[in-house]
C-alpha cells in the first residue's frame, strides 16, 4: 500500500472523522514519490534513510536521495520535515525541504546538535532500553525489539509526534508495545530435530544496508543471550542493485567477518559471489535457490545456535524461514 495503487486506496479508506493518517510512500524510480506526495499532502514528512537500494533504476545513491526528497513537493504549507541526521545525505535533504517551504526541519541522530538525540541504547534479552533527548527533554523507554536501527526509527517517531503537538512521553511509552512484524527481524525460539535454535526471521527483503543492520542485530542478540551458541547466516539474493550487484554481494564478506558470524549458507546466483568471497571455514553451503538450504541447515545446526535468515523478497528466502518456523513450532508442541 505504498505505491500508485495502494496509496490512493489508503486515502479513500481513511475514515472521515480520523484525526491522523499515516502513509508510507515507496519508490524504485524517480518521480514516483512526487506523484504520491501530491495526493497525500503531508503535514509532517519523514525520510528514514537513504542507502544503496533500487540501484538498478538509479545511476547513484545521490539519485535515490533526490527521489526521496520528492516527498517535500507535497508538503502542506507550514509543514515539518523529519530527517535522520546521521545519514550522509542529511544536508542535501534538509536543503531541499527548506527550499520547498518546510517550516521546520527536525534532525534525529546521535550527534550533540541533533534536535532528537539518541543518548544510550542497550540491548536486552527481550528487546532494548533507550534513553533519548527530545528537544532537551530526556525520555527513557523500551522496545520489544533488538537492533540499533529500531532506536533510530523510534527517534523519528518521537520527532513526528512532537511536530504534531502530541505528548512525546505518552508516545514513547506506547512504543513499548512495538515488536517486529513477521519477516522483519522477529526473534523466536524453535526446536528442530531436538535442537533448540534462536531464529531471527528478517526474510521480508534485503539490501546491503539492511544486511549490515541484521548482522549487527545478530551480534546484539548473541551478546544479550550470554555469548553462547554459534552465529549462523542463511542468505538469499539481494535484488535491484544494478551493475554493482556482484561487488555488493561479495562485499558483505567483510561485514560478516566484523559481526563474527561462524558459518554462512547462501542461495542464488548473486549470493554465489559472497560464497566465493568467504573464507573456507565459514562456508556452510550454497544452493541454487532458497529451498536447497533446508536440508543443509537441518544437518548443520546445533542446539544453542542463533540463525539469521535474510534476502530480498524475490529470492524466496522467506519460504525457508516459514518452513523452519512451522517445523519448529510443531516440534515444540
Amino acid at each position: 500500500f505504498n505505491n500508485h495503487i495502494g496509496t490512493p486506496l489508503n486515502l479513500a479508506n481513511l475514515s472521515p472523522d480520523a484525526d491522523f493518517g499515516v502513509f508510507e510512500m515507496g519508490m524504485n524510480h524517480a518521480g514516483e514519490i512526487a506523484l504520491l506526495t501530491r495526493m497525500v499532502r503531508p503535514h509532517v514528512a519523514v525520510i528514514t534513510n537513504v542507502e544503496a537500494v533500487h540501484l538498478e533504476f538509479f545511476e547513484s545513491v545521490e539519485g535515490i536521495a533526490a527521489a526521496k526528497a520528492e516527498i517535500f513537493e507535497g508538503l502542506e504549507r507550514g509543514g515539518v520535515a523529519v530527517l535522520n541526521s546521521d545519514n550522509r545525505h542529511y544536508a542535501f535533504l534538509r536543503d531541499v525541504a527548506q527550499k520547498l517551504g518546510a517550516k521546520q526541519v527536525i534532525a534525529c541522530g546521535q550527534s550533540a546538535d541533533a534536535d532528537c538525540r539518541l543518548l544510550t541504547y542497550k540491548p536486552t534479552r527481550s528487546g532494548c532500553e533507550i534513553s533519548a533527548s527530545i528537544f532537551g527533554q530526556q525520555i527513557d523507554f523500551t522496545l520489544s525489539a533488538i537492533g540499533k536501527h529500531f532506536a533510530g526509527a523510534a527517534l523519528l517517531t518521537l520527532a513526528a509526534a512532537h511536530a504534531l503537538g502530541l505528548d512525546v512521553k505518552k508516545t514513547a511509552a506506547a512504543l513499548a508495545a512495538f515488536a517486529e512484524p513477521e519477516g522483519r527481524g522477529r526473534i523466536t525460539q524453535i526446536t528442530l530435530d531436538g535442537k533448540d535454535i534462536t531464529l531471527i526471521d528478517d526474510s521480508y527483503n534485503a539490501s546491503p544496508a539492511s544486511m549490515r543492520a541484521a548482522f549487527s542485530k545478530l551480534s546484539e542478540a548473541w551478546e544479550a543471550g550470554g555469548k553462547t551458541g554459534r552465529k549462523v547466516l542463511a542468505l538469499g539474493n539481494m535484488l535491484e542493485l544494478g551493475d554493482d550487484s556482484a561487488k555488493l554481494h561479495a562485499g558483505l564478506a567483510s561485514d560478516i567477518a566484523g559481526a563474527g558470524a561462524d558459518v554462512v549458507f547462501t542461495a542464488g546466483a548473486l549470493m554465489q559471489h559472497l560464497h566465493d568471497a568467504l573464507p573456507a571455514e565459514k562456508r556452510g553451503g550454497h544452493g541454487p535457490e532458497a529451498a536447497a538450504l533446508a536440508p543443509m541447515l537441518a544437518g548443520a545446526l546445533r542446539s544453542g545456535d542463533l540463525l539469521l535468515i535474510k534476502g530480498s523478497h524475490g529470492s524466496k528466502i522467506y519460504q525457508l524461514a516459514a518452513a523452519l518456523t512451522q517445523q519448529g513450532e510443531k516440534n515444540a508442541v
